[in-house]
């Protein structure tokens, strides 16, 4: 997608409004699967008395999970028109996200 993410606190909300922008339904979906996951990091970090996000079984379903984001990703990027179609709408809703024209 060759972007560079803006640093700071609200970098992972920019990821995910931009996989959300690609037009791309598979990435949509990933996009999905990163919030879950970024959610369920953040139960697990600072909702200390959840501890369903502690057991065995969670943590295989996020392994998976995370396994399975990074081989839509990879997916994506080895299928050159795709990557081509996701690279062209990414640029342009970060141009629209950041006001650049």
């Amino acid at each position: 997608m060759n972007i560079s993410l803006l640093s700071g606190p609200g970098v992972h909300i920019q990821l995910l409004n931009i996989l959300g922008n690609t037009g791309d339904a598979a990435l949509l979906l990933t996009r999905d699967s990163l919030d879950t996951l970024r959610n369920q990091r953040n139960r697990a970090d600072y909702d200390l008395t959840d501890t369903t996000v502690e057991t065995e079984a969670n943590a295989m379903i996020r392994v998976k999970e995370a396994f399975n984001v990074i081989a839509e990703l990879n997916r994506c990027r080895l299928d050159t028109p795709r990557f081509a179609a996701v690279t062209t709408a990414t640029r342009v809703w970060v141009k629209k996200l950041r006001g650049i024209p």
